[in-house]
């Protein structure tokens, strides 16, 4: 039944017949020996481990239509995809809606389950309360998958452009390059993104070091949290590799040129970019990179690389470069740890808001506006603040301005104009790196003693 479909022969069939019970529909990675599927290619099974083949399917194909066919990517498009297909199977008592059965209506009460707040009188709902950002490329997903399942034929009048002679259950106002459903266009709040303070950010940064109690993953913890901090994506730091950072010898010469010079200059890092395939230059704190080669000669090797593997930071576990999933997972304990010690030490609803709002990718957010603002107010003018800004950061002038969050007070507006930003900076890391000193000798120290040492 794959084959039929055009699975290419190297992706191999699920063993066995319905080995286990499932709650609902799940996505599994299976190997694939074949391009462009390898080395995994997500499929998306029943409750009974039997393989949904339209919407696997449609897996392959928007793989294949795709510049880079990326699995991570596949992988991502079908959790989203099954999630929506868990609540179609589980709604009506539990009996079901097959995606044939899908209307305007069921989108509406989908968008309901997916929107609406989480609680009600304190009492839970089980709706998601997700952003409508976020709902808009979830149906957006949807539309896409009906309108390949009407294409295939698998389906008639499901989905399409009304007009006088067609009707259609979803009516779209226009089919091309995606479909849009009047769903995403009613008028909604915009969907804002709110910087934490630098005081929650730091609060996570110390639950990040009390998270783990090896101090090698410790401190590879907190020099991805540093380089994330550089404006770098989760999958870029996940990513970057050895040969990124300058040799220790070249470090040298630039500290002893900054301490002859009393001038203190960024060090370029040549950055993959995760969306752009292509690569761009990011200016690191020469600490920092200090800091890293330290990393990759005496606790690298200690991580057992795999062979051949390139990565600066890797797992402790089988020693490949890590998942930039596990680094959202470390980052969301992090945010849970920061959440308990700010709550036992009588935080304000205030600030544990603020400490909610955290996640991987704000500190991209509040790195780029405080890019962006520091060039401004150096004086460098407007078009080349922001074409800078874009190179640096890997992103096209539309997609910057969603980042860019000016009114926050975080710039340090004295030091930018008297030409001293990489020395903030530089003193900014050194501060982080003291509390992750701290959160070392604490892991190392009996429990005992570490209470006497804290009075």
């Amino acid at each position: 039944m794959a084959m039929a479909l055009g699975w290419p022969s190297g992706v191999k069939k699920l063993a066995g017949k319905r080995p286990e019970i499932y709650d609902g529909p799940v996505v599994r990675l299976v190997k694939a020996t074949e391009e462009p599927f390898a080395p995994y290619q997500p499929v998306i099974l029943d409750r009974y481990g039997d393989m949904l083949i339209e919407p696997t399917d449609f897996l392959r194909v928007k793989r294949l239509q795709s510049r880079r066919k990326s699995w991570e990517t596949a992988h991502q498009y079908a959790r989203i995809l099954v999630d929506i297909l868990f609540i179609l199977e589980t709604a009506d008592g539990g009996l079901g809606i097959p995606y044939w059965r899908i209307n305007d209506h069921i989108l509406q009460r989908l968008r309901s389950v997916l929107t609406g707040p989480k609680s009600i009188k304190g009492r839970e709902t089980g709706n998601r309360g997700i952003k409508n950002a976020t709902w808009n490329t979830r149906l957006s997903l949807l539309l896409q998958f009906l309108l390949l399942c009407e294409r295939r034929g698998w389906a008639k009048a499901l989905i399409g452009v009304p007009d006088d002679t067609r009707a259609f259950q979803v009516n779209l106002i226009q089919a091309d390059p995606y479909p849009t459903h009047e769903l995403e266009l009613q008028e909604f709040e915009p969907d804002e993104v709110v910087i934490p303070h630098d005081d929650a950010v730091e609060a996570v940064e110390v639950g990040l070091a009390e998270t783990v109690n090896n101090p090698l993953i410790a401190g590879r913890n907190r020099l991805i949290f540093a380089v994330m901090d550089e404006n770098l994506r989760r999958k870029e730091a996940a990513s970057l590799p050895i040969s990124a950072i300058p040799s220790r010898s070249h470090l040298q010469s630039l500290r002893a040129n900054a301490q002859t010079t009393g001038v203190l200059k960024a060090v370029p890092i040549r950055v993959h970019g995760a969306k752009t395939d292509q690569e761009r230059m990011v200016p690191f704190p020469l600490l920092l990179v200090e800091k890293l080669r330290d990393f990759i000669d005496y606790d690298r090797p200690k991580f057992r690389p795999k062979k051949g593997e390139k990565a600066v930071f890797l797992s402790f576990t089988d020693g490949k470069r890590l998942n930039p999933q596990s680094i959202t997972n470390m980052l969301g304990r992090a945010r849970q740890r920061a959440l308990m010690n700010a709550a036992a030490e009588g935080a304000d609803d205030i600030h544990l808001a603020d400490i909610r709002r955290f996640h991987g990718h704000v500190l991209r957010h509040r790195r780029i506006t405080d890019g962006l603002a520091g060039s401004l107010e150096a004086g460098l003018d407007p078009v080349h603040a922001m074409t800078d800004t874009m190179a640096s950061a890997g992103m096209s002038f539309q997609t910057m301005l969603g980042y860019l969050h000016l009114s926050q007070e975080r710039r340090k507006s004295v030091l930018i104009k008297r030409g001293t930003l990489n020395q903030a900076r530089e003193d900014q890391v050194m501060k982080s790196l003291a509390s992750l000193q701290i959160s070392q000798l604490d892991a190392l120290t009996p429990r005992k003693s570490r209470r006497r040492r804290r009075r």
